[in-house]
């Protein structure tokens, strides 16, 4: 009798546990949700974050994987890394309570949060990629502002789980270029704004399709609301509104730019007061060969196409310094005229497309036009 009874007991002590295991694999397939975060008021903060986080029965706080994670305390050198294309960002791993935290009370950031309603493979699967990401020897990565960056690596991973439902995107054109997304976030910052449409070059002239422009969190949380259904929640709003601003401000201070460059060519050019001459010439060659030395030294010294193909370097040149001298500046200046009227008359005809050229062209080209009198004319010390 006991040994016919001791199957049993066993078969009905596996009955009796096939609901809890079964509740024990449903609490092991993860939940995860994507985070994102607004803009904050550092300079690399301004075009927004993203993470994804997990939630499982091991680890009922969640963790977030957050692929932006770098040494911003040394600022300086973070920035030459980016420009020289081999800065090193990681991801890094931490609670989700403790990163909402952070971006929400800290950075004083808009938070939102979309649990992703995949199926359950789909999440376990997306769960190990994150957890090989945060592997020593994976965490590294070479960023890259519009490629490669916190929000194009969530992008990858969730259209990998998702059989492509976000790469659908590539076939829908925005109209939208590289260069208007880049000065929306830069839109407070009249100083940066000028910088920017002095240094970035003509390739991000070119429209973008929508999975491109998933280099941006709030487009990849707009994306992954039309690919799933599943609205954002906001878990935090910013308390201290962002400052305004206006993108097209940056064109507007280079018009200035070029204006005030315009007038130093005319002072430059003024026979009756040498003192007025003097004066303008020496801040008229200053401002030409450092603006120039600025530009070409960036081109030169930056691996980004974005900074290396500019077409300002045909407008500004350190080697204007040229003007400097009675013995070379005619000549010179007679052929940066010509030089910067076959670039006029490129701009106008399409052929370069960055509105700012156009703007400074003008403006070089009548300050070196005004400088370039005859010889007589020039006051005596030269």
């Amino acid at each position: 009798m006991a040994l016919t009874r001791r199957p049993l007991v066993a078969l009905g002590l596996v009955a009796l546990s096939l609901p809890a295991m079964a509740g024990a694999q449903t609490d092991a397939d993860p939940e995860i949700s994507l985070i994102t975060m607004g803009p904050g008021d550092d300079l690399f903060a301004r075009y927004g974050h993203g993470a994804l986080c997990v939630r499982d029965t091991l680890t009922p706080q969640g963790r977030c994987y957050n692929y932006g994670t770098a040494e911003f305390d040394s600022f300086q050198a973070l920035l030459w890394d980016v420009l020289r294309g081999r800065a090193r960002f990681w991801v890094s791993v931490s609670d989700e309570p403790q990163m909402i935290a952070q971006y929400a009370r800290v950075e004083d950031r808009t938070v939102w949060r979309q649990v992703l309603p995949y199926p359950a493979a789909a999440r376990r699967r997306l769960a190990a990629r994150l957890a090989l990401d945060a592997l020593p020897e994976h965490r590294f990565y070479v960023y890259h502002h519009y490629r490669d960056n916190c929000t194009t690596r969530l992008r990858d991973h969730l259209d990998a789980v998702s059989d492509g439902a976000l790469s659908t995107a590539r076939s829908r054109a925005t109209q939208r270029t590289w260069r208007e997304r880049t000065l929306e976030g830069l839109s407070s910052e009249v100083p940066l704004l000028g910088l920017a449409e002095l240094l970035l070059g003509h390739t991000l002239d070119a429209t973008m399709n929508r999975w491109e422009e998933m280099f941006l969190p709030a487009v990849l949380r707009e994306e992954v609301q039309r690919a799933t259904g599943v609205a954002p929640v906001v878990l935090s709003t910013r308390a201290h509104p962002l400052p305004d601003g206006e993108p097209g401000r940056g064109l507007g201070l280079l018009g200035v730019v070029s204006a005030a460059l315009a007038a130093l060519g005319l002072g430059a050019g003024q026979r009756r007061s040498r003192a007025l001459s003097l004066a303008s010439r020496a801040l008229l060659v200053t401002a030409l060969s450092l603006v120039g030395l600025l530009v070409w030294g960036m081109a030169a010294a930056s691996t980004l196409p974005e900074l290396r193909a500019n077409a300002m370097v045909l407008v500004l040149a350190p080697t204007d310094l040229a003007l400097a001298w009675p013995s070379t500046w005619a000549r010179y200046g007679r052929a940066r005229m010509v030089g910067l009227v076959l670039v006029i008359a490129a701009w106008c005809v399409g052929w370069i497309s960055q509105t700012a050229v156009g703007l400074m062209a003008i403006g070089v080209l009548l300050a070196i036009g005004a400088f370039s009198q005859p010889e007589e004319s020039l006051p005596r010390s030269w």
